[in-house]
This record gives C-alpha cells, sequence and structure tokens, in this order.
C-alpha cells in the first residue's frame, strides 16, 4: 500500500547470509525475490567481522539480474542451474525515462565463455556479445550490459 501511495522501491536488507549447506534455501528465495522485483543485501557476520564469502556463497550472489530498467518490469528470471545460464527480462519500456536498462552479468561465475546478448524490437543491446573473463579488459570482473 504504501509503495502504491508513496512510489520508491521494495528492498529485504537481511536474510540471505546462508552457510554452503542450505544454500538451496538462499537460492530459492533469491527467486521469490526477483519474481517480485525486491532488491536485497546482506551483510552475514560483519558487525563483528571481515565477511569471508566462500567460492560457493559467491556464485550464489553474482546471479545476473536487472540494476536498472527504464520501465515497468513484468518478467526477470536467471536460470542458474541451465548450462545456458539464460536470463530473460521482460518489461514495458517508458520513452520519459532517459537513462538505460542496466543489466548486472557476473563473467567471473556465470558466463566464463562469453555470452550472447539479443533484445526485442525497438530495442538497442550495447554490447550484442560479452567476450569471456580470458579476453575482457577488466580481466574477469563483473560487466554491466546497457540496453
Amino acid at each position: 500500500e504504501d509503495l502504491e501511495k508513496f512510489g520508491g522501491a521494495t528492498f529485504m536488507s537481511e536474510g540471505l547470509a546462508c552457510p554452503d549447506k542450505a544454500m538451496e534455501e538462499c537460492r530459492a528465495v533469491e527467486r521469490m525475490l526477483d519474481d517480485h522485483f525486491i532488491s536485497y543485501t546482506d551483510y552475514g557476520n560483519s558487525q563483528d567481522e571481515v565477511w569471508n564469502p566462500t567460492d560457493l556463497q559467491e556464485k550464489t550472489w553474482a546471479r545476473v539480474y536487472a540494476r536498472a530498467i527504464a520501465g515497468q518490469p513484468t518478467n526477470m528470471t536467471f536460470s542458474e542451474s541451465a548450462a545456458t545460464k539464460d536470463f530473460e527480462l521482460c518489461f514495458t519500456p517508458d520513452t520519459s525515462i532517459a537513462e538505460p536498462t542496466e543489466i548486472f552479468l557476473g563473467t567471473k561465475f556465470n558466463y566464463k565463455h562469453g555470452a550472447a546478448v539479443t533484445c526485442g524490437t525497438d530495442l538497442v543491446c550495447t554490447p550484442a556479445e560479452i567476450p569471456p573473463p580470458s579476453e575482457s579488459p577488466r580481466r574477469g570482473l563483473d560487466d554491466v550490459l546497457l540496453a
């Protein structure tokens, strides 16, 4: 109700500091949050110590998602278990928004061999291909796709 009345965004600030043995629970929560376009973060035990995530935690958190959407989203799904790691974002564009839609791609964990990018009608994808981390000037750091 408040979002409709005042505007803004939804955000979950805790709940995803899962140990490796419970990572599937974290993935299920991430999928539910994606289904409702809810952003999230967690800080684990960082109030007492430096957080050193395991490889599995890093991989889980490096999922593909839309950071900014120039319109009204209708669907966002990431198939982390599929060999192709398909990501789909559907939205109704709002031409009054000048900024691009931004999609976070984690090449270090999800697209080690690069990725092909396709856009729907009347949208331009830049770049159309993401090189593998070994060929990227960022050397495997996470890339951002602007569409």
